[in-house]
């Protein structure tokens, strides 16, 4: 026998194989669990990462405000 394949887009064939079950949400209709009781937990030290991000901001603003300087100083050859 050969169960129906799931709709949802990025499932794989795997769920086709699979019979009905409560993994698949099949034939259970009455559980549901609210965003807010589940617990996120990040999987990358987001902190870090955003402090990383901000230290390097900063330099990119630094060269760009040294060659924008370097710009108005420097005369070019004609």
């Amino acid at each position: 026998m050969r169960w129906p394949a799931a709709t949802c887009s990025g499932c794989g064939t795997a769920w086709s194989l699979l019979p009905p079950t409560p993994l698949r949400g099949e034939g259970q209709r009455g559980f549901r669990q609210l965003r807010s009781e589940l617990k996120m937990i990040p999987a990358l030290p987001v902190a870090l990462l955003r402090g990383q991000a901000d230290d390097l901001a900063r330099q990119l603003r630094e060269v760009d405000t040294l060659i924008q300087r370097t710009n108005w100083e420097v005369d070019l050859l004609d």
